[in-house]
Order: C-alpha cells, then sequence, then structure tokens
C-alpha cells in the first residue's frame, strides 16, 4: 500500500501518497479529525472526531471518500480508535472525565461492528492509546498519567508493565505486528522507542538530538508507514520581520 491517511490544515482528513501527491480529502467533517487508522483489507478509515461544541467520537469513512459514519452514541468522550486485526471490531479508549466517576465508565472498549455490541477490558481505567497485537492476543495502552505502557493478554486476562518513562507520547503498531512504538517526550532529543511483541524487550529506535535544526522546535512521533519507518511531523517556528509605515495626525 502506497497510500496513508492523514491529517492536514484544519484538522482535516487526507488520503496521499507517500511522497505528498494526490491528495484527496476523504470527507467534509464538520469539526476536528484526528488519529486515522487504515481497515486491515484496505477498504475504511477510522478516526476520532471532535464536532463543533459535541464531544470526541468514533467515525469511520471509505478509502475513496463520501459521506462519515458515526460508529457509538453521542455525549461522552470516545478516541484512539483502532481496528482488531480481523477488521471485525474497534478498540478504544473512553478517557475518565472526573476522579470520582465509576471507574467502569471508563477504559478500554470494544465494539464489535456486526452486533454493535460494546465489550470493557477488565482494570483499564483512564487507559488511552490501544492498539491491538497482529494475532490479537495482545493490547498495549498507555497509561493515564503516561508513565507506563500497559499490556492485556487475552488469554490471561490480566495487565502488565512493559515499558515506563516520564512522559511517553502515542502508542502505534506496525504494520507486521511485531512492535509497538512509542516517544518519550520528557528526555533529551524527544527520543522514539520500541518494545518487541513476544520477548517485550525495548528497543532505542532514534533521537532527534543530532538532527535539531534551530527553525524547528518540536518533534513529534505521529505513527508508522506499512514499511515500520517512523512517521513524525516537525513543527517549525521563527519570526517574520516587517516594516510598517505610520501615518500620525
Amino acid at each position: 500500500m502506497r497510500r496513508m491517511a492523514v491529517i492536514l490544515s484544519g484538522w482535516t482528513l487526507w488520503r496521499i501518497r507517500h511522497d505528498g501527491t494526490e491528495r484527496t480529502q476523504l470527507t467534509q467533517f464538520p469539526g476536528e479529525a484526528n488519529k486515522p487508522k487504515w481497515s486491515p483489507d484496505g477498504s475504511k478509515i477510522v478516526f476520532e472526531g471532535k464536532p463543533e461544541g459535541r464531544p470526541p467520537n468514533i467515525y469511520v469513512v471509505n478509502v475513496e471518500g463520501g459521506p462519515w459514519q458515526e460508529l457509538l452514541p453521542s455525549g461522552r468522550n470516545h478516541r484512539s480508535p483502532d481496528w482488531s486485526p480481523d477488521g471485525k471490531s474497534i478498540v478504544y479508549a473512553t478517557p475518565r472525565f472526573r476522579k470520582e466517576d465509576p471507574p467502569e465508565d471508563s477504559g478500554i472498549f470494544v465494539l464489535n461492528l456486526k452486533t454493535r455490541k460494546v465489550t470493557r477490558l477488565p482494570k483499564s481505567e483512564g487507559m488511552m492509546d490501544p492498539r491491538f497485537s497482529l494475532d490479537g492476543r495482545y493490547l498495549a495502552a498507555l497509561s493515564e498519567d503516561q508513565t507506563k505502557i500497559m499490556l492485556f493478554d487475552m488469554q490471561a486476562r490480566d495487565w502488565k508493565e512493559i515499558a515506563h518513562g516520564k512522559v511517553l507520547n502515542h502508542l502505534d503498531r506496525t504494520s507486521e505486528g511485531d512492535y509497538f512504538y512509542f516517544q518519550e517526550v520528557s528526555d533529551k532529543g524527544v527520543p522514539v522507542y520500541r518494545v518487541r511483541v513476544g520477548t517485550w524487550k525495548l528497543e532505542s529506535v532514534l533521537s532527534f538530538e543530532s538532527l535539531a535544526e534551530p527553525t524547528i522546535v518540536k518533534y513529534r512521533f505521529i505513527g508508522l508507514l506499512q514499511n515500520g519507518s517512523p512517521m513524525v511531523l516537525a513543527t517549525r517556528g521563527g519570526y517574520d520581520i516587517y516594516a510598517l509605515d505610520l501615518d500620525l495626525p
């Protein structure tokens, strides 16, 4: 697959080729689109959308474009969607709005697209960025305080910690399913790490310390290409100098 789904200016959802050509806006969503994920069969894209004046929810659109479909009832925060490996379900996170809210109201949920039944993973309150392993046995998620990568074993029905840090960001999975990637945004060089599925060995992937340019103020890991290469959003800063003629009375 040489195409990818990206969010461009104005929080709009587009399909483009890896070289940046053939840009196609997929849908006219009335708000902010974010975190698109391509379905396993390549036919649909699920994304997090925040309509004007409403909480974020989960939506799906055809890869060729067209109308979007809202997958869950509105009125609650639903975020960070991803596909199950067989494409039959969507996993997503519902953050805790207040600490005194019941734990069962937040966490990681799985929506069966055929039956519309929603199942909550036990002890998942406050977790975010859920990502399945390719075989569907494991699900990794980012802890609420962004200091741990937690792993849920679908067979053992329990969680364990597979990585930790100071401020972790954007958990993702390679298309081959052999690694989970994430970024440590508080360390020098805002490095990207990965954990190998099965052995759970932590590996350093890259650091932006040696790549830093004076005009770039932030490097943010935003996903992975089909070949496993990290995608990075580089935010440029700086100032323009203008000359003004002022006529006073």
